[in-house]
């Protein structure tokens, strides 16, 4: 391991690897019995971005170059690669129980998707406080406070 600090750790469910996320954006994947080093893989900057599936066979990580990684736990090798449509995600989930991968990012908007196919399964939309609200035409606000406001939800109709 390096000298960056270790901002999550993650057990498989056989409690035979551990995961340990880097703020470098590095996950080091260890075996817990020798304490070896597995693999170290570079993934989004985000320690929320690494999970494993149900079964702990599969590691689930938001990739640096985007999309999300589904890889063998054991070897790091990519079994398959989803296409995730936002750039920014920042946390992704597997349900223990269901088939489902849940992914979030810097829009807000969480998207499940299918674990085994990757197929989108839809999304929950946060309601903005801002949603809806007509800022055409307003004046005596900043380029800034602008932009705040239909990130938040508003809109400009004529």
């Amino acid at each position: 391991m390096s000298t960056e600090p270790v901002l999550r750790l993650l057990f498989s469910q056989d409690c035979s690897l551990l995961v340990g996320y880097q703020d470098e954006g590095i996950i080091r994947v260890i075996d817990v019995e020798s304490g070896q080093l597995r693999y170290a893989q570079s993934v989004a900057s985000s320690p929320y971005a690494v999970t494993f599936d149900p079964s702990g066979e599969a590691l689930i990580t938001v990739e640096s170059t985007g999309g999300i990684a589904i890889r063998d736990a054991a070897t790091g090798e990519i079994q398959r690669a989803l296409k995730d449509p936002v750039e920014g995600t920042t946390s992704i989930d597997a349900s223990p129980t269901a088939e489902l991968l849940a992914s979030s990012g810097v829009d807000g908007i969480i998207r499940l998707h299918h674990l085994a196919t990757g197929e989108p399964l839809g999304s929950l939309v946060p309601t903005r406080p801002y949603a809806g609200m007509n800022i055409a035409g307003v004046t005596g606000i900043t380029p800034a406070q602008r932009a705040a406001l239909l990130t938040l939800g508003a809109v400009e109709r004529c």
